[in-house]
């Protein structure tokens, strides 16, 4: 059975450096460098007031500059955040509400590209899965770094550290350029979970204050080779978090859900090398909307007139700005459990949350939103709530491209979540649910680290009778059913869900999923078609269907069909694979491995593929390289059988070491272990005359099947080996006994 394909970052693009140092582009725009800082609160910054804080260089450009005391990101979650960064959009007009649920639309256009047109060079390097150019952020860049490598800890990484972020832009930056430059660095690190260089981690209590001091020292590096590669001519600096962090308030723990200012509130400084205002406080309320708007008009660039940002610029020639309220949402509440997304605005002083219990806060008087006092200011509250109605039922650019399926599998290993639910605007606040959210985020955590499944279907379910609209809860549980192998039970939650979202095609496609595992091809088939009807191009319903004809072995309906799929994307490396399978199956072996070949261009990591070219090498004679394949497949899905053919391989490549590592890696994983893996796991450990380990193995083994002559060959050859030649020897004609009464 095929299941859906997991990968890995994005392909990288790297330029080769340069010796020499290169002159500095020769234009009058100045150099823009946009730094944004995930995960990073405001009040942990040490211009922000944070004593402990080690960030010199972050602190140098609020010297230097303006530093926006009341900043806000537009939603706690990391791709829409930036995409509302790149392009002065709030999520409801460019249409990304959760990491996810949708790419950037190509009408949307991003200061990278506005930037392009006026002549700059631009460049970024990212660090984060979800800032990878899979989501369309990479719209308008001559050069994206993305690449994210495995980890040998974790089964898929995540993230990659600031140093390797700095290091791709100072390589970029050694080259030529004859352009002025804009240059973007995004900084993952401050993300859960905490983990920094040891040095740094022994100077702070907290590992997170580590973490930003790392990135403020990548910070520097950039620095230092940006004022090298311009000659410390003009330079545009922004720095900017896309959100912050929970630490306990409210109950919040970590980011996401709700908009409290712990998360919402963020680091946000302007500085131009050209024009020091010496340190101004601003207590302007801002939003990262207002970053790409500056951006062009401190360039001098026309700012585009239907953005929601805000031009902030004037500042910095001494003239006052006004600006309306700032939008801000978080609709996890809505996509997870049906509740009321978290809707707000603030302005001036106040901040309301706009919800079915409101909350409207004077944050003056009351910074860490303490106080309820709505109902005081019907004004205020009129005000901002018709502005934040407005916003939110704002029209997006374009409908919203969805994410493909490899994108939410990968998104669902990495602990975040995205469906395509279609909740309806609930009336209950989610705030006021907060010990059933509590409840279940503790058995999310459960659930990801595999533990007592079965006890899970148990709370799960109980928890689905008190809150049946929920979606994920469902979700989970048929996950939890398929972990149990109890298909069945998993189906029947799916067709549940889907009575209750009929026009999920995510439900949809894992019901067929599940029905092809139960090897029920044409009930599954049938729920494909209703996802086509729905969205004829759906590429997770595509790669279902392929996966589908394959495992139902209609390999010449499924070798037509993906031709004819590629025709309309003949480089979707999704279908290149799942063709060369089918063609691998249909006996043509040659075109299979042209096809595999092909699909591993973007070295992103599909399931079959490299065991598929592993078999076609072995096919070969080729044992070195069928290894090779066979390493990468258990890499990247570990399971048992692909530890079992490693291991034969390695008998057959005489590295004993090898084989016993791969064998005792299936016994470890399989339950209930047959007496033939024993048997090999021994006859290894005898190879490498590892006597005593090898009789160990063997022992269960002929427990389990006392007749079998294999096995007592093996147990004759160990004992000849430790010196008991005469009861070996009555083994072995007994093992040859055994085998000439078997052959008759």
């Amino acid at each position: 059975m095929f299941w859906l394909s997991f990968f890995l970052g994005c392909t990288s693009q790297t330029e080769t450096p340069q010796d020499n140092q290169p002159p500095a582009p020769s234009n009058s725009h100045p150099t823009i460098v946009l730094i944004t800082l995930d995960t990073t609160r405001q009040d942990y910054i040490g211009t922000y007031g944070r004593e402990k804080a080690k960030t010199p260089n972050i602190d140098h450009f609020a010297k230097m500059g303006i530093q926006f005391d009341q900043a806000y990101t537009t939603t706690p979650l990391t791709t829409p955040a930036h995409a509302s960064i790149l392009t002065g959009l709030y999520p409801p007009r460019h249409g990304i509400h959760s990491n996810g649920d949708a790419v950037l639309s190509e009408a949307a256009v991003t200061m990278a590209e506005l930037l392009q047109k006026s002549g700059y060079e631009t460049a970024a390097s990212v660090a984060a899965f979800v800032t990878t150019r899979i989501w369309n952020l990479d719209q308008g860049f001559d050069s994206y770094f993305d690449s994210l490598i495995q980890n040998k800890e974790k089964r898929w990484t995540q993230e990659r550290p600031a140093n390797e972020v700095t290091d791709d832009l100072i390589k970029w930056l050694k080259k030529e350029r004859n352009a002025p430059l804009f240059v973007w660095a995004h900084y993952y690190d401050p993300h859960h979970p905490h983990e920094t260089v040891t040095e740094l981690e022994e100077q702070f209590d907290l590992k997170y204050d580590a973490e930003i001091a790392f990135v403020d020292q990548q910070i520097g590096r950039l620095r230092e080779a940006i004022n090298k590669a311009t000659n410390n001519q003009r330079t545009i600096w922004i720095i900017v978090a896309d959100h912050g962090e929970g630490f306990g308030e409210h109950q919040e723990q970590k980011h996401g859900l709700f908009i409290w200012n712990g998360v919402m509130k963020i680091p946000f400084i302007i500085a131009d090398t050209h024009n020091e205002l010496g340190k101004v406080e601003s207590d302007l309320v801002v939003s990262n909307v207002d970053v790409m708007p500056t951006a062009l008009g401190l360039a001098g660039i026309d700012v585009p007139t239907n953005i929601d940002g805000k031009d902030l610029s004037a500042l910095f020639s001494g003239n006052t700005i006004t600006r309306e309220p700032v939008y801000m949402e978080a609709t996890l509440p809505q996509i997870r459990f049906g509740y009321h997304p978290e809707l707000g605005s603030v302005h001036n002083t106040f901040k309301l949350i706009d919800t079915p219990n409101p909350r409207l806060f004077n944050l003056t008087n009351d910074p860490e939103e303490q106080n309820n006092i709505f109902g005081s200011q019907p004004n205020i509250e009129k005000e901002l709530h018709e502005f934040t109605q407005k916003v939110w039922a704002s029209e997006p650019l374009e409908n919203a491209q969805k994410a493909s399926s490899d994108v939410i599998t990968q998104l669902s290993a990495l602990g975040y979540v995205s469906n395509d639910f279609d909740n309806a605007i609930s009336d209950i606040d989610a705030k006021d649910k907060l010990p059933t959210i509590l409840k279940i985020e503790a058995l999310r955590h459960k659930q990801k680290q595999n533990t007592d499944p079965e006890g899970l279907v148990k709370e799960f379910q109980e928890l689905l009778e008190k809150e049946p609209q929920m979606g994920e809860i469902r979700m989970v549980l048929a996950t939890l059913y398929t972990q149990l192998e109890q298909h069945e039970k998993a189906l029947d939650v799916y067709k549940k869900a889907i009575e209750l979202n009929p026009n999920s095609t995510l439900l949809k496609i894992s019901a067929a999923n599940t029905l092809a595992t139960l090897k029920r091809y044409d009930e599954g088939m049938l729920l494909l078609e209703q996802v086509f009807t729905q969205v004829p191009e759906d590429d997770l319903a595509q790669l279902a269907k392929l996966k589908m004809l394959i495992d139902s072995k209609q390999y010449k309906v499924a070798i037509a069909t993906a031709k004819e799929w590629l025709k309309i994307r003949p480089k979707d490396n999704d279908i290149r694979a799942l063709l060369g399978i089918a063609l691998f199956r249909e006996g043509k072996t040659q075109l299979a491995q042209e096809f595999l070949g092909l699909s591993l261009e973007d070295e992103l990591p599909r399931q079959f593929v490299n065991e598929t070219l592993a078999l076609i090498a072995l096919s070969k004679g080729d044992l070195s390289k069928g290894i090779a394949h066979y390493e990468k497949e258990a890499a990247y899905f570990p399971r048992i059988k692909h530890h079992i053919s490693l291991g034969n391989l390695y008998m057959r490549d005489k590295n004993w070491d090898l084989a016993i590592e791969n064998y005792a890696k299936a016994l470890h994983g399989k339950k209930g272990v047959g007496p033939k893996l024993r048997h090999s796991l021994s006859q290894a450990h005898f190879n490498a005359k590892q006597y005593d380990l090898a009789k160990k193995a063997l022992q269960p083994a002929l427990r389990n099947n006392p007749e079998n002559p294999d096995y007592i060959l093996l147990q004759a050859n160990i004992l000849a080996a430790t010196g008991n030649r005469e009861e070996g020897e009555k083994l072995f004609k007994k093992a040859v006994a055994l085998k000439k009464q078997q052959s008759k």
